[in-house]
Order: C-alpha cells, then structure tokens, then sequence
C-alpha cells in the first residue's frame, strides 16, 4: 500500500497537468521545443484555386464555410492585395472569409503545431486547439501587428486533433498561412529529470519490500 501511495505522489509530480499549452510567436523557438514530423510549404502546388476540402502531408485543410483555398506567390499579386509585407514564396489564402479548419493526421498523437501568418490591416486572427474528440483547448488571438508577416506556434500537453484560422474580413483584403508544421513537443529537461528521480526511488522501494 506504502509503495502505492508513493507511486501515486511521484505520478502526480511527474506528469504535467492536461491541457497546460505554451504559445510561440518565435518560430526558431518553436523548432528548438518540438521535433516536426509533419510539415508543408505549399512550394510544390500550382499557383490557383484548389478543391475544398484537401489533404497533404497528414495534413486536411477546409476553408470555412465553403470558398476554394487558394495557392498564391503574393509577389506577383501584390497589385490586389493591401498587405505591406508580401512575401515571395506560395502561401495559402482563400476566396471569401479566408477562414481555415486544419485537421492532424487521425492515429498519431500530435502536441505541437506552428505556422507563419500574414494579417491584413483588420481585427487580429484567433486561433483555436481542439483535442482529437473536438472539444476545445483553447483560444488565442494573435499579438502580432496589422499588415505584417508573422508566426504562430503552441505544445499542448493534451494531443491536438485540429486547429481553427479565423480572420477578420478576410474576403475583402487578404491573409494567409505558410510553413505549416506539426510534431510533438519535446519534454523538458527538469520534467525528465523527474521522472527518473521517481523511477530511482520506486526502485528502491520495492528493493527494500523484498529484503
């Protein structure tokens, strides 16, 4: 029973509480807590509309409600577009609210997923988790200034089984998603360090038991 006990302490100790998400607006920092096993540039798409919804990589987008994502070098659209940072490798925009549901491949647990984003000159972007059965982790609005290129990263404790995109007026002037990456997050090292102290103890525990 004492060993029990013990063992229920250290599992407390050891184990991070579900849901505990970091946020990332780095995304060299992102990179140096996860290890990407998915990820996708949209250089290789043809530049033009595509179905809805599409898959690559593991990876399902659907343009929210309805519309045709869209694949666009911003360079050679910058005459359309009121955004003062375009970039010049493909992104993904859509045609009307330019709203994005992305879905992680079904069968692997995922914990991390990190993106570039380019807002418009409009509200902030609000990017929403949800665990593999759909119920929320939680919301968070982009920090990240008006008409500027930025990136948005998150580890979750509890697997992601999808991510929403949601924009403000994004049918009349343009955003877009690039770099999309997902993986899992990589344990911190006092976390692991925990867990073997535990592992040592129980270890002598039960050594003892059997003297």
């Amino acid at each position: 029973m004492k060993f029990l006990a013990v063992l229920g302490v250290l599992l407390v100790v050891s184990i991070p509480a579900a849901a505990g998400v970091v946020t990332f607006t780095s995304s060299s920092a992102f990179q140096a807590s996860t290890s990407i096993t998915n990820a996708e540039d949209f250089e290789g798409f043809t530049q033009g509309f595509l179905t809805n919804p599409f898959t690559t990589h593991g990876i399902r987008f659907e343009q929210l409600p309805g519309g045709h994502p869209n694949v666009i070098p911003y360079i050679s659209n910058a005459g359309n577009l009121g955004n003062a940072f375009e970039p010049t490798s493909k992104t993904l925009d859509g045609n009307g609210d330019e709203n994005f549901l992305i879905q992680l491949a079904s069968g692997a647990s995922f914990t991390a997923i990190g993106f570039d984003v380019v807002t418009n000159q409009y509200g902030a972007p609000v990017v929403s988790l949800y665990d593999v059965s759909s119920a929320l982790i939680g919301s968070y609005t982009l920090t990240q200034a008006p008409n500027t290129l930025g990136f948005f990263g998150a580890t979750s404790t509890t697997p992601i089984g999808s991510v929403t995109f949601i924009v403000d007026r994004g049918w009349q002037e343009n955003t877009a998603l690039d770099n999309i990456a997902i993986g899992t997050a990589i344990p911190e090292p006092a976390s692991g360090a925990i867990f073997a102290a535990a592992l040592a103890v129980l270890a002598g525990l039960r050594r003892r038991s059997c003297s």
